[in-house]
């Protein structure tokens, strides 16, 4: 099996200086293309030795390969797990924040293309629960507003538009929230 010639890092304790050496037997992997084993090293590498100088490089390559793989759940997940950690570098903590959410809303966009109308809704709840303050929830609620109207729920997508006003009354697509609102109101009576 190939990397059984450094197997035997996994039996040493990482402190002493030798974690050092175990973060880049496990970037070796990467290097002889053996993404999945180097994904894995590199992920509990990070996790257990957040205070650790090259924490931060081994969780960044962890999501590197989430973001190349294209496991936009899965690097959301790993985002918020990350998230719990506290690591020496405090700039590094806003990355996760605004790559778990860039990760989240491409779960939403993949679920809106597959027709998933009731998760994209679902969801677009978790995202403003999970980044409050995050402008990037805009997106969210017109997409759930777009998912309600596909799925033919007016009085859904009626709450969508109202969210959509309520959370943010002066972007450039409020007034056509605000338009449809109206609309659909005009609709039922």
């Amino acid at each position: 099996r190939e990397g059984t010639w450094v197997n035997w890092v996994d039996d040493l304790p990482l402190g002493d200086g030798r974690a050092d050496f175990a973060f880049e037997a496990a970037r070796l992997f990467y290097l002889r293309g053996h993404v999945d084993e180097a994904y894995l090293r590199l992920k509990r590498f990070a996790e257990q030795e957040t205070q650790h100088g090259k924490a931060v490089a081994a969780a960044s390559l962890t999501l590197d390969t989430l973001v190349k793989g294209s496991e936009w759940e899965t690097l959301h997940e790993t985002a918020q797990q990350f998230r719990e950690r506290r690591w020496t570098d405090k700039s590094f903590e806003h990355k996760l924040v605004k790559l778990g959410g860039d990760a989240f809303l491409k779960t939403l966009e993949l679920a809106f293309e597959s027709g998933d109308y009731s998760g994209v809704q679902k969801n677009a709840d978790r995202f403003l629960k999970l980044y409050p303050s995050d402008a990037r929830g805009e997106g969210a609620i017109l997409l759930a507003a777009k998912a309600a109207e596909k799925a033919e729920e007016p009085l859904r997508l009626e709450q969508w538009l109202s969210k959509h006003v309520e959370l943010f009354p002066s972007t450039d697509r409020t007034g056509a929230s605000l338009q449809k609102r109206a609309l659909l109101f005009q609709e039922r009576l």
